[in-house]
């Protein structure tokens, strides 16, 4: 099956000189996903013959008694305001504060927001709903296991062509009716769902820094990095905070198992940097961080641990260090110099660096 997605991207980009020593940049970006894009996602042929099956939750405290199964259209509406600005300055002070820097400081900062579309992995799921997959108990038992209603049919028989895995006859057992909610009358089943008005994954995220030339060939440097994530996928049992909240269940689900852009995440983090250039060969970089990452979950089919309350999710990341120190330098030698020889061609602009974390 062939599956496209599409994705419009618009960027307006300006980069003024406000000043001598002030620059700021800048970009504005719409970006669209719209509801066929996802759906394209498993639409060529579940379209063409209305076979996308979506859930469609009930209103009110029968969201799950009263769901139904609505096959073709879309999957859900995405939503189509998704403006991403990306702002940000550099500024060379020559007298703040009463203190006169030569221009020996730079101070920086920006900010921006960033989207990210729901993952194939989620989205395809919604192949295995009813009607057109049955994903319950392959014989429906009406009499209990072990009576003749729960034994396969064609056992000690053959195939009008043993040549062929297709030539048994039906197994009656095994037929499944439906009723207008596209959920089997007999047996349960388990269902795959995504909100109505999916909200878009966005981060803002920002920046602030100084760097100051402290003399004698040194330069030290301060920084914050931030942040802010909403609408992150979450994932899970829409069975089990429905049952903390006293809803009643659907007879005919087993459990039904949603992906909801209601989770969030941030990160906040210091930077320190120092770096000297003991010749025009050889330089060394020490840089540290001290930073925490919070989540509700890591990955796009992470889950809260408690599923009963979504509120105690957030926690500290699978991928958060708190502390990170990394050293390196780098060393150009400039072994011939000026020469035109080929010795120069061969071993000359070498540069020999190496990295401890």
């Amino acid at each position: 099956m062939i599956a496209t997605l599409r994705a419009e991207t618009h960027r307006i980009l300006a980069r003024p000189d406000l000043a001598e020593k002030l620059n700021v940049s800048g970009s504005l970006e719409p970006l669209i996903l719209s509801p066929s894009e996802f759906r394209d996602l498993i639409r060529r042929d579940h379209e063409k013959y209305g076979k996308l099956a979506t859930v469609v939750l009930g209103s009110g405290a029968n969201q799950l008694s009263g769901l139904h199964v609505r096959t073709g259209g879309s999957q859900y509406n995405a939503q189509k305001t998704n403006f991403g600005p990306q702002l940000g300055f550099a500024w060379s002070p020559g007298r703040m504060l009463g203190r006169d820097f030569n221009s020996r400081l730079v101070l920086r900062g920006g900010f921006g927001i960033a989207y990210n579309g729901l993952v194939q992995s989620n989205t395809l799921d919604v192949r295995f709903n009813p009607p057109f997959v049955y994903n319950g108990q392959t014989l429906s038992c009406p009499d209990g296991p072990g009576t003749p209603s729960c034994t396969l049919s064609y056992i000690g028989t053959f195939p009008s062509n043993v040549h062929s895995p297709y030539g048994y006859a039906s197994n009656p057992n095994a037929l499944v009716t439906f009723g207008p909610d596209n959920l089997p009358l007999t047996g349960r089943v388990d269902l795959t769902a995504l909100p109505a008005d999916l909200p878009t994954t966005y981060s803002m995220h920002y920046t602030m820094g100084a760097e100051y030339d402290l003399g004698h060939q040194w330069m030290a440097s301060v920084g914050y990095q931030g942040s802010q994530t909403r609408h992150l996928t979450d994932h899970y049992n829409l069975y089990n905070p429905a049952s903390a909240a006293g809803l009643p269940l659907n007879p005919h689900v087993t459990g039904v198992t949603m992906y909801a852009n209601d989770g969030s995440a941030h990160f906040n983090a210091l930077l320190l940097e120092a770096k000297h250039n003991f010749s025009q060969t050889f330089q060394i970089d020490t840089q540290y961080r001290f930073s925490h990452a919070v989540d509700i979950g890591s990955n796009a089919y992470a889950g809260p641990n408690y599923q009963w309350d979504l509120g105690t999710a957030l926690g500290t990341s699978d991928y958060d260090v708190k502390h990170a120190f990394k050293v390196y330098g780098v060393w150009s030698p400039r072994i011939f110099s000026g020469s035109r020889s080929w010795m120069e061609k061969i071993v000359g602009g070498w540069s020999i660096s190496g990295i401890m974390l």
